[in-house]
Order: C-alpha cells, then sequence, then structure tokens
C-alpha cells in the first residue's frame, strides 16, 4: 500500500515520529524526515539509507509557517 509512495513525517528524528518513519520504510516507502533537531534528524536519514530506504533530511518545524513554505 505504500510501497514507492513518498511519506513525509513529522518529528522523525526521535519518539513516535521515529518510530512512523521506520514502520513505513519497512513497507517499502521513500522517508522525507523532518525535525526541529537537522543534525539528529541528519543521522536518522544516514540509519535509513544504510538499510536501502530512499530518504531526505529537512530541518523544519511546522507550527512557523515560512518552515512550511519552504
Amino acid at each position: 500500500m505504500v510501497q514507492d509512495r513518498v511519506a513525509l513525517i513529522t518529528g522523525a528524528s526521535r519518539g513516535i515520529g521515529r518510530s512512523i518513519a521506520l514502520a513505513l520504510a519497512a513497507q517499502g516507502a521513500k522517508i522525507v524526515a523532518v525535525d526541529v533537531d537537522l543534525q539528529a534528524t541528519e543521522n536518522f536519514v544516514a540509519e535509513l539509507k544504510a538499510a536501502g530506504t530512499e530518504a531526505v533530511a529537512v530541518q523544519g518545524n511546522v507550527t512557523v509557517a515560512a518552515d512550511v513554505e519552504h
């Protein structure tokens, strides 16, 4: 159902967001990991890529309109 679809996950570097990203990646989704902590998000994306998942890290805060527009 999510194979080759793109999932944008907020709060992706830890907690529930991380768990959701891992679950979707395991089902074949491509992951756009968004979090305010860029270093943690980049580290997480490196883990996903090492496991064979297509993923990118994006720094952003969904409560800030300019970040959302970016």
